[in-house]
């Protein structure tokens, strides 16, 4: 299920992150990703219409995994 407010949203299941973590999107595949738990803010920028998330999700495990 979503979980969505004010354009805002939780991470779904499997995805990297802490409970507190929120993100939004956009149609042109950019991303903002914020973790107040883990201490950072990520931001995935793209001009490609309708771009698949899996890139900007790859990058933020990696980011995670870099910060474990």
């Amino acid at each position: 299920p979503v979980r969505q407010a004010l354009g805002w949203r939780k991470p779904r299941a499997g995805w990297p992150g802490t409970a507190s973590a929120f993100t939004h999107a956009g149609i042109s595949g950019g991303r903002l990703w914020v973790d107040p738990d883990a201490g950072f803010a990520f931001a995935f920028l793209t001009n490609l219409w309708q771009a698949p998330e899996e890139p900007a999700l790859a990058v933020l495990e990696e980011i995670y995994r870099a910060n474990a």
